[in-house]
């Protein structure tokens, strides 16, 4: 196998943890700036119309659906018969 198809097989098998990490971010980052000093302090003055925990649910199922990709990738690679 050359080069540049191994780095596109790396890309596939670890790309899933982009959209789980920003995802899993982007949570953390919403409780902590949002829903925290609303809670302690009753302020919602800082609170924009945008944070990136909407898409946060989206990018959790994206995540999973390429981790479920990857997989059965490797299991149909794995169980295939050799030439």
């Amino acid at each position: 196998m050359k080069w540049p198809h191994r780095l596109g097989l790396v890309v596939f098998s670890t790309g899933w943890l982009v959209p789980f990490t920003y995802s899993i971010a982007a949570s953390y980052n919403f409780v902590w700036s949002v829903v925290w000093p609303m809670a302690a302090f009753d302020d919602a003055s800082h609170v924009s119309s945008f944070h990136p925990f909407q898409w946060s649910a989206t990018l959790l199922y994206i995540s999973a659906a390429w981790l479920g990709a990857v997989i059965t990738f490797w299991v149909l690679k794995a169980t295939s018969p050799k030439n």
